[in-house]
């Protein structure tokens, strides 16, 4: 259904980030199945403003200890000018950084104080380009609910090797059994042109799926995108056609991600 972030705060304190475009739709899911758990739900989606701070210098600029503190994947809440901020060591753009959380009346503030550290504003466009580059999933592109984790790759994130009991657990188990019929892939144009959502894969002139994300990369210098094809058309280094407005763009399966970050020295 979505995308989302589940932090541990506290022992019974817990916040859920989602998709904006989602958050009707998510609060209204997980508003059902609240009640069979000692929980409650408090709808913070128009009370906070979340703004992100991400690339190789995100966390010098940001500066101070609270932030040098937080590992990867890990997160904190401070106290801001009277305000109570979140911050997590992660982000969309395959780059270091940080995801901030504050009160909506805070925001502009917040955002002065970044705006003063040096910190360069960005929109989707930039944040896009950077989650391709990194091969991250987009929601509504390259995933939805009628994609299963094992078509795209995410199978890490579940756990099957227990008797552990979930939404969706005998489905999963019995797609596992029986397999895929598609599974996403990275591509790499081999001339120029540039592919994007919805165009067609084709091989010897036959269907064999459909782009889900695509784009320039500034950093590679070419085009690269996802799609779906037939897992036996799936290994590395096959090559297809991308119908671009008519014209057919060579492309190749090419490893996940398209890029990694330097490491620091």
């Amino acid at each position: 259904m979505d995308d989302i972030y589940v932090f541990c705060l506290d022992p019974e304190r817990y916040l859920i980030v989602v998709n904006a475009s989602n958050a009707p739709k998510m609060w209204a899911w997980m508003s059902g199945h609240v009640g069979a758990f000692d929980a409650r739900l408090v709808n913070r989606h128009e009370a906070t403003a979340m703004i992100a701070v991400q690339g190789p210098e995100a966390i010098e600029r940001m500066g101070g200890d609270f932030v040098r503190a937080i590992k990867p994947r890990r997160c904190a809440e401070t106290d801001w000018r009277g305000h109570r901020l979140f911050a997590s060591r992660t982000g969309y753009t395959g780059e270091d950084g940080l995801e901030l959380i504050i009160g909506a009346e805070a925001a502009p503030d917040l955002w002065r104080e970044l705006l003063e550290a040096g910190v360069v504003p960005c929109g989707l466009g930039a944040r896009d380009t950077l989650r391709l580059e990194a091969a991250l999933l987009l929601y509504g592109n390259d995933m939805d609910e009628a994609t299963n984790p094992f078509e795209v790759g995410l199978e890490w994130v579940l756990t099957l090797d227990d008797e552990a009991d979930f939404l969706g657990r005998a489905a999963l188990e019995r797609i596992a059994t029986e397999g895929v019929k598609r599974e996403l892939v990275c591509l790499r144009a081999l001339d120029r042109g540039v592919m994007r959502h919805g165009h067609p894969i084709t091989r010897n002139g036959e269907s064999a799926g459909v782009v889900t994300s695509g784009t320039f990369s500034p950093t590679l210098a070419v085009s690269i995108g996802m799609g779906f094809v037939p897992p036996d058309l799936a290994a590395e280094g096959r090559r297809f056609e991308i119908d671009v407005r008519g014209r057919m763009l060579p492309a190749e399966i090419v490893p996940r991600p398209f890029y990694k970050r330097p490491k620091k020295q």
